[in-house]
């Protein structure tokens, strides 16, 4: 027993001096009596993806030389397993079931044959693949899991390969490239005589574009795409005829996944008030076989309406006038008149139920003088409260428009209070208020007057918290709106007492008529 320890213990010490110059991990793992032993370091089950893109997928095998006699030299031989051994060795394992992929798919170097030098260490195994023909197995035979199993054997009956660590099994995926459409509905308004619409165009199971690709759409004018999306929408809408649009050149050029092919429509065959749709597919493109195109519809509607009419942005607004809010002194509902166009419905501006009436305050020996001097908000503010139609709000635009039109959102709950008011418009270059105390009238504290306001329309609101529209009337679109840059609302009744609250106002605008300009 001592002599096979003080064996063991040479063998152990001779592997520890040659492995200190190893530039491989080496195993410990070495059976007595073999001169040499041979394993493969990434042995095992491994998920392989792969891309039809590629000519060529090679992975490497790493295959390691331990034993008593660094100088030997054993042959080795890697060979794939038949159906038959794969269904004995790998069928009973979780995801079993395996279909081994046929020998033309794949190749071994130097066909699979490998001998060591002395003193060799270590060495690479290439395993070749050829992706494309692979992926066409799938396609043929989606439900099935293909695979290559490789067992590593010694030639020389005095060499030994490890069992346990001499059998790879790759189970492969093969992904292909697909142009596809970054949207599936793509809907836009026709406000002029032509319009431009982006069309996203992307590739998906690709994580790098290193080509150039040139592509086509195919613009068959399919009747029952449209038919198939009328129903699944329960829309009504026409099939945009040919000649009235036409896309630029598509591509997406080298290290881009994305980029937007621009259809352009023309109006002049078009009819307005009527809503079109084009279905797209996708065409051929310049990778033939090693990209696919995606068969799915990506479906473009276009809106044609007669009047071109679109909500004005809030981002530029402010507020100019509130004669009537709570959070010039209450603890509640303080959002202030800025509320209403902050794009937040939870948040709203009410009128100011828990401060003084207005007729309680005085400034230089004028009863009833409430006006904030002291400038506490960026707009001509006021510290107490007024009857329900004495209240008026003055908003900013930003800029100048033709106005047909504006929408309110009442507050959330039960308590909406805003009833009906008047709107007004003006278009003079600046708003113009004078307290009493710069010789300014008491009347203008209820509703500013010294600008020139055109009369727009009367909100009647419904007791409810729905988002409600309010449009003049066809004679007044039909000669463009009203131009003006400040909307005043004056308030003329309430649903509840004196009490007026809002969470959203909104003003639209008329841009175009038949598709042309509005000046």
């Amino acid at each position: 027993m001592k002599k096979i320890s003080y064996l063991l213990l040479l063998l152990l010490c001779s592997l520890s001096l040659t492995g200190c110059k190893d530039s491989f991990a080496w195993q410990d793992r070495v059976p007595q009596g073999y001169q040499s032993i041979t394993y493969i370091k990434n042995h095992g089950t491994h998920a392989l993806t792969m891309n039809t893109t590629e000519t060529t997928h090679t992975d490497s095998l790493l295959i390691i030389k331990a034993g008593s006699d660094p100088s030997r030299q054993p042959s080795l031989r890697l060979r794939a397993l038949t159906q038959a051994e794969v269904d004995s060795t790998y069928g009973s394992q979780q995801g079993g079931e395996y279909t081994i992929i046929p020998d033309t798919t794949f190749s071994l170097a130097d066909g699979g044959q490998l001998t060591f030098a002395a003193n060799q260490e270590g060495a690479v195994m290439p395993v070749s693949f050829k992706p494309a023909s692979i992926f066409k197995l799938m396609k043929a035979h989606p439900s099935t899991k293909w695979v290559l199993a490789l067992r590593m054997n010694s030639v020389n009956p005095k060499d030994s390969a490890n069992t346990d660590m001499s059998d790879v099994l790759y189970v492969i995926d093969v992904k292909s490239p697909m142009l596809s459409f970054g949207h599936e509905n793509i809907s836009q308004t026709m406000y002029y005589k032509t319009l431009d619409v982006a069309v996203p165009l992307t590739i998906r199971n690709c994580n790098e574009n290193k080509w150039d690709i040139t592509c086509t759409l195919n613009q068959s004018q399919d009747a029952q795409a449209v038919a198939d999306y009328n129903a699944a929408h329960n829309t009504s809408y026409t099939l945009l005829p040919a000649g009235s649009y036409s896309f630029n050149a598509l591509r997406l050029p080298t290290g881009q996944l994305t980029a937007d092919a621009t259809l352009t429509v023309n109006r002049a065959t078009l009819t307005s008030n009527v809503t079109y749709v084009l279905p797209l597919k996708m065409g051929t493109s310049s990778m033939g076989q090693q990209m696919q195109s995606d068969s799915a519809y990506s479906y473009v509607v276009i809106d044609v309406p007669k009047y071109g009419i679109r909500e004005i942005k809030r981002d530029a607004w402010s507020a100019l006038f509130c004669n009537n809010d709570n959070a010039m002194g209450g603890s509640e509902d303080n959002a202030s008149i800025t509320a209403i166009f902050d794009d937040n419905p939870n948040t709203f501006w009410h009128t100011g139920w828990q401060i003084p009436s207005c007729n309680s305050f005085s400034y230089k020996g004028v009863s009833g003088d409430d006006y904030d001097y002291a400038h506490t908000r960026s707009w001509h503010a006021f510290k107490g409260f007024r009857d329900a139609n004495k209240t008026t709000f003055v908003i900013d635009l930003g800029a100048t428009h033709n106005i047909v039109g504006v929408g309110i959102k009442q507050r959330a709950g039960s308590l909406q209070d805003f009833r009906s008011g008047d709107v007004y418009v003006s278009n003079d270059p600046s708003f113009l208020f004078k307290p009493i105390a710069n010789g300014g009238s008491a009347a203008d504290y209820n509703q500013p007057m010294l600008n020139n306001w055109t009369y727009l329309l009367t909100i009647n609101a419904p007791h409810d918290s729905g988002q409600r529209w309010y449009q003049v009337a066809r004679p007044k679109l039909n000669s463009g709106g009203i131009k003006g840059r400040m909307v005043k609302v004056a308030v003329t009744q309430s649903y509840r007492d004196q009490n007026i609250s809002l969470a959203e106002f909104w003003v639209r605008e008329i841009v175009s008529i038949d598709g042309e300009p509005v000046q």
